[in-house]
């Protein structure tokens, strides 16, 4: 933490008030997400250079009165710091129109560092 009125710097450690789930639930989750990638609807969502953890999803809705359906995958890489949603508008599923953005995406995220 930078103080501008004396120009000094100190560190500081983040505090957890509150865990919102118990660790071996996130490791479930963790490992179901690793599972939706790996062998399931997210597999398009794979980058060839990290390893990725996500859902895709799907859901109908109406837009200006018509049908419509949002794909989405929602997800992040199991070694970098990166997380992402996509949403699509319009889109057939998600492990269809979202996933294979998501890849996308970290590929390029992948080749900036």
């Amino acid at each position: 933490v930078y103080n501008p009125s004396n120009g000094k710097t100190r560190l500081s450690q983040p505090n957890t008030y509150k865990l919102a789930l118990d660790a071996d639930i996130c490791h479930n989750i963790d490992r179901a997400m690793l599972l939706v990638v790996n062998n399931g609807t997210g597999a398009r969502a794979r980058a060839a250079s990290m390893q990725i953890a996500g859902k895709t999803g799907t859901a109908q809705s109406e837009l200006d009165g018509k049908p419509i359906t949002y794909s989405w995958f929602v997800g992040y890489a199991k070694d970098k710091p990166y997380a992402l949603c996509i949403l699509v508008e319009d889109g057939k599923s998600g492990a269809l129109a979202a996933a294979p953005i998501a890849s996308q995406i970290f590929e390029f995220l992948a080749k900036q560092r």
